[in-house]
């Protein structure tokens, strides 16, 4: 039970890791977008 625990916590947190980047870029991209339709 306390092993199915950790598992499901490592999984979390090496998912929360790997999305981490991908927020940051989707962030940087909106940014971008944001600013070029300003800028038009």
């Amino acid at each position: 039970m306390a092993m199915e625990q950790d598992l499901k916590r490592t999984v979390a947190m090496d998912l929360d890791m790997g999305l981490k980047p991908l927020d940051q870029l989707g962030n940087e991209f909106e940014l971008k977008l944001g600013w070029m339709i300003a800028t038009l």
